[in-house]
């Protein structure tokens, strides 16, 4: 007698759009909006319409990869496809991961800029890195526990972010000035470019919709389109949101408030709630954030000391996720937290951002022919990167010399681990 099978629920387009609208709007923009604005200028909307097509070019090398190697293995199966089990390999797992643990501690410092404009306790930016520091042991320890509740309530705030940033973005269309935009003036090309740069980190989280591949239905179909579609979608969010923020508030307050701008651009158009409501809004989308990358740590490093990219001693044990690993990524994201302003550690989580997804263009083109993807949108996004890559680095250099270091640092120290334990990546032929 045949056991019947219950079917798997396979999700569809609109499904992997929602997903990956969600990823993508939410902590990044409460981050990056100000930073942009007031470098870019009156350019800042047209910085984040490039920063969408370089994140859709890179999304289908992404997406086509994901649909052709659906295993769940994310960037770093890509690498090993690609590159073997090599130094490269290594090299470039353990740059995404430090990627990652950047971007935790950019998102912590966002909770904790925000924070401390709802709750003051004290002058100054005293208890900023405190707020980043709780909220990080909080969700880490949530990540632990396991929460099925977590996952539920994550759906209805996602619902309650995106509602208050529709609101605040076709209100302030209404009140936005013309003139005052165009009275600020345009950017040079290299700091257009270099604001490209910045602006991609907030498209960052449509490889939500590519991890989510084997649970997509004809996802060699779906995924490249919800891809398009999400990227699309957000990109209007985005160029609306930036020409709302230089539209309604004086450039100078921009200036003093980049880090928490979106709370600012409420404040004329909302009053004193409206910063109070925007502020609550960026805590819970950061938190949400802050939480869905550290699983995506955890999960990532235990994958590669399984196969050989991370020490034997950082495998799990007994218990479903190693303690030195869990001690790392939140030491290490509490200290950039903390001792890097925000501008700061979001240069460096878009500098290697770019960096890695470079490589994933250049994976593609590897494995172009069991990906069938095209060829010449696989050279127009590699292109068309660089040259952000490039300009950036250059804006870096020249305006923040410190930053660039650091990122060249994490570049020559993930390289020297790698290239350090060599000999178990090469003895490792699992894919991890």
């Amino acid at each position: 007698m045949s056991i019947p099978v219950k079917p798997v629920h396979r999700m569809g387009l609109f499904g992997a759009v929602s997903l990956g609208i969600s990823a993508m709007v939410g902590a990044g923009i409460f981050a990056l909006l100000g930073h942009a604005a007031v470098a870019a200028r009156a350019d800042a909307p047209l910085a984040f319409v490039i920063g969408g097509v370089v994140a859709a070019l890179s999304g289908y090398s992404y997406a086509r990869l994901s649909a052709t190697y659906p295993s769940g293995g994310g960037i770093h199966e890509f690498y090993r496809l690609a590159f073997g089990n090599s130094v490269t390999t290594g090299w470039l797992s353990l740059l995404f991961l430090l990627t990652l643990i950047t971007t935790t501690a950019m998102i912590a410092r966002t909770f904790g800029v925000y924070a401390h404009r709802v709750i003051p306790l004290a002058p100054g930016e005293v208890w900023i890195p405190a707020y980043a520091a709780a909220i990080v042991i909080l969700l880490m320890w949530v990540n632990l526990v396991g929460s099925k509740l977590v996952g539920r309530l994550a759906i209805v705030l996602v619902g309650i972010k995106m509602t208050v940033l529709a609101i605040l973005l076709v209100y302030g269309l209404t009140q936005a000035e013309v003139g005052r935009v165009e009275s600020l003036g345009f950017s040079s090309p290299t700091t257009l470019l270099g604001t490209v740069g910045l602006t991609f980190l907030a498209y960052s989280g449509y490889g939500q919709i590519t991890n989510a591949a084997d649970a997509v239905e004809r996802p060699e179909r779906t995924i490249p389109l919800a891809l398009l579609l999400a990227v699309s979608i957000v990109a209007v969010f985005y160029v609306g949101l930036a020409w709302v923020a230089l539209g309604t508030v004086p450039i100078a307050e921009l200036k003093l408030h980049a880090d928490t701008a979106m709370a600012q651009v409420a404040h004329p158009l909302f009053g004193p709630a409206g910063v109070v409501i925007l502020a609550l809004t960026a805590m819970v989308s950061t938190s949400s954030a802050i939480n869905a990358q550290l699983f995506s740590q955890l999960q990532m490093g235990a994958r590669m000391a399984r196969c050989g990219q991370l020490p034997a001693s950082l495998q799990e044990g007994e218990r479903p996720y190693n303690r030195m690993l869990v001690g790392g990524i939140v030491v290490a994201t509490i200290i950039m937290a903390a001792f890097f302003n925000l501008s700061a550690i979001a240069q460096a989580a878009s500098a290697t951002y770019l960096i890695t997804y470079v490589a994933v263009q250049i994976a593609h083109w590897r494995l172009r022919r069991q990906t069938h993807g095209a060829l010449w949108l696989i050279i127009a996004g590699l292109l068309l990167m660089l040259v952000v890559l490039a300009a950036f680095g250059l804006e870096i250099w020249q305006t923040t010399p410190s930053v660039f270091i650091t990122i060249a640092v994490m570049l020559a120290g993930g390289w020297l681990v790698a290239w350090l334990i060599r000999p178990r990546t090469a003895a490792s032929s699992g894919p991890g």
